[in-house]
């Protein structure tokens, strides 16, 4: 069913300052693709589609760890984080 309501419309501040990300709020999106290719380096080590890798992590609740690696250490690189989640999943 079509209306002609307006959907959006422009604001009426002259500047619209940009809010900054609350401390343990959301991912950036370097972040984010940070993560997506660590998962996928993972899941070519364990010959394992990005799925079932994600699901295991879930499982052994290795991605609250991931995610502090992530955004508390970001000099890490994709192979160190790679590393240690392997290491944590193998004592998990």
């Amino acid at each position: 069913m079509c209306t002609n309501k307006t959907l959006y419309q422009p604001g009426n501040a002259n500047v619209s300052f940009q809010r900054g990300r609350r401390k343990g709020g959301r991912l950036s999106f370097q972040q984010v693709s940070f993560m997506t290719d660590c998962l996928h380096m993972l899941a070519n080590r364990l010959e394992m589609p990005i799925v079932e890798v994600s699901e295991l992590l879930s499982r052994k609740s290795v991605y609250v760890y991931f995610l502090q690696m992530v955004t508390g250490q970001p000099e890490l690189s994709k192979v160190q984080v790679t590393n240690r989640l392997q290491k944590a999943l193998a004592t998990a």
